[in-house]
């Protein structure tokens, strides 16, 4: 976990609220975007916008091209099709376009699968984030 968000001074709720968002959007195929939704969602609905920013980061160039080529074959699954789509070695902006251009298959096979794995990812962060974070707040009342 990122170590940043253990020292939000917020409540539990609040700040596994904005971090569960987080990773739900992070699943999501928006590369580029995850960061404002996050932020803008979060003011939205009045939870924590650095827990929020932070979970955003949870897809990068490094873990996106795993995470959306199992959001596509989990889509792909779901939906019932099979669109022609090949994943770059990197994510960038070229990945959004590529996945316009590639027709409305791919996207929604690509929201589909992002979906599902990003509510199971905000459901497991939620519960994590407000266990950990509650737990350190009563070791603090502590001392």
């Amino acid at each position: 976990m990122h170590q940043k968000v253990f020292s939000i001074d917020d409540s539990p709720e609040n700040i596994a609220r904005g971090f569960a968002l987080g990773s739900f959007i992070s699943m999501t195929p928006f590369v580029g975007l995850h960061l404002l939704l996050s932020l803008g969602l979060a003011s939205l609905f009045g939870w924590n916008r650095i827990a929020a920013g932070i979970a955003a980061f949870n897809t990068n160039m490094l873990t996106g091209v795993f995470i959306f080529s199992f959001n596509y074959y989990l889509g792909s699954i779901l939906i019932g099709k099979k669109a022609d789509f090949v994943f770059p070695d990197k994510l960038d902006l070229s990945f959004v376009l590529n996945m316009i251009h590639s027709g409305s298959d791919v996207f929604m096979t690509l929201i589909v699968g992002g979906f599902i794995t990003g509510l199971i990812t905000a459901f497991i962060s939620y519960s994590l984030m407000k266990k950990i974070i509650s737990k350190r707040n009563r070791l603090v009342v502590k001392q």
